[in-house]
């Protein structure tokens, strides 16, 4: 049999009461949309039509032009944006390593890894003042997990919620 590529959706503006209001960028296979939060800017991954590699681009909505953000190659996707909007921590996977890296939201600079294992992982959120990153992890043994990565000092994760069942 054949398997279907990676789905087209489209990204709605909607009110608060569920009324559409206009579409952001074209249509197309994008997923994990997060807004900026001063709300002039949204992260979203691209995946290419065989499903096996995704690139994060940023949207400016006063403009209504995308830009792309990760030029490797490989999977990058799920951008968490800083509090002042200043970073994005995204999940990636490389050279059959999970990390997540962190980039300057300008897009200038190069990205940082932050951390790395063979597990899949993505980030979640950040706290609102900065200092702590939550990501889920898959692991095996324990499922979906819930990690705490301090931003800054010695970087050194540890679980949040660990157990046997499905804490993402």
């Amino acid at each position: 049999g054949t398997t279907a590529g990676p789905l087209s959706r489209e990204l709605v503006w909607m009110d608060r009461t569920g009324k559409r209001l206009g579409i952001v960028g074209q249509p197309g296979t994008v997923g994990t949309a997060a807004l900026s939060p001063d709300e002039k800017m949204i992260s979203f991954a691209i995946t290419n039509p065989g499903g096996d590699t995704a690139d994060l681009w940023l949207h400016d909505v006063a403009r209504g032009v995308p830009s792309r953000f990760t030029f490797r190659p490989g999977l990058s996707r799920d951008g968490v944006w800083s509090p002042d909007g200043s970073r994005i921590v995204f999940g990636s996977l490389r050279n059959g390593k999970w990390g997540l890296y962190e980039k300057a939201a300008s897009g200038t600079g190069a990205e940082q890894l932050l951390v790395e294992s063979d597990l899949p992982k993505m980030p979640m959120a950040w706290s609102p003042d900065g200092k702590l990153l939550a990501y889920w992890v898959n692991d095996p043994k324990t499922a979906w997990d819930q990690w705490i990565l301090p931003i800054g000092g010695d970087r050194k994760p540890s679980p949040m919620l660990q157990t046997t069942f499905n804490e993402n």
